[in-house]
């Protein structure tokens, strides 16, 4: 039986996390994990539909927002709106974040603004507002970015995701010993390839397996022999918005299934 100190590092009760880009995909299952750990979650997105509002009811207590986290005057409204509704904010994930594919030479420079402005400047217009509120309330707090595996390993078409999420990262890093004084810690999640429909859709383009048999074949190249999906991500959200990672800030977290590690004996083992 698992110690009740050691339970209670990883109890988020009493807590108020704000995910971005939370109605689909990865942001709705670190959500969704969030709030089963005892959070209270404010669902944040650029469109809800019907179905997305369905969902986020199940959760709980959780509330859906409309937000445009390019926008100064809208992400200064959903912090607003959340302190009205929960009273304050414990934990900022920025999740939202888009990934248009084309080359360099095809790209145009509105491609490149709306990546950079939604992906860079959405996360610092996000953790800049709620950082001054955690610090000003003195309770601490957590910031998790989720960046990306391209940061590391890429490949042609997304040149200007990649610069996104370098910069996302580099952030991190900055906003970590900024607001370290007010014990927030600031921390990223660099996922490898995790199966979310929005992926599927972009994953032929880009010329990857599109074939669930496919998608297999290449999960079980990966050392941990699978692909990843939305809860892996959610899991190591939980662990950074706990108390159990208090110590740990300015890093970046690879959620990648060994994808960096080279060739999986998986792949040789026949």
């Amino acid at each position: 039986m698992l110690n009740k100190d050691l339970s209670a590092l990883l109890d988020l009760t009493g807590s108020v996390a704000i995910v971005t880009g939370g109605g689909r995909g990865i942001g709705f299952a670190i959500a969704k994990i969030l709030g089963a750990a005892g959070a209270s979650v404010a669902i944040a997105d650029h469109a809800l539909d019907d179905d997305i509002r369905e969902r986020i009811a199940t959760l709980g207590a959780a509330r859906a927002y409309e937000v445009d986290v390019s926008s100064e005057e809208s992400v200064e409204a959903l912090i607003s709106l959340v302190l009205e509704d929960f009273g304050r904010i414990s934990i900022l994930v920025n999740n939202a974040g888009i990934y248009p594919f084309a080359r360099i030479s095809d790209a145009t420079i509105e491609d490149w603004d709306r990546t950079i402005n939604t992906n860079l400047r959405g996360a610092y217009l996000c953790l800049r507002r709620a950082g001054a509120v955690m610090k000003s309330a003195g309770l601490g707090g957590r910031i998790i970015n989720i960046s990306s595996l391209n940061t590391l390993s890429t490949y042609v078409g997304v040149a200007h995701y990649d610069a996104s999420k370098g910069g996302l990262e580099a952030l991190t890093r900055a906003a970590a010993l900024e607001f370290a004084a007010a014990d927030i810690t600031c921390n990223a999640i660099a996922p490898g390839g995790v199966l979310t429909p929005g992926a599927l859709r972009f994953r032929p383009i880009a010329g990857f397996p599109i074939t669930e048999a496919e998608n297999e074949s290449y999960g079980r190249r990966l050392p941990l022999g699978r692909n990843a999906v939305p809860e892996d991500i959610g899991h190591a959200a939980w662990f950074l918005a706990s108390r159990a990672a208090a110590y740990i800030t300015g890093q970046t977290l690879l959620v990648d299934g060994g994808a960096t590690l080279g060739i999986s004996p998986r792949a040789n083992a026949r």
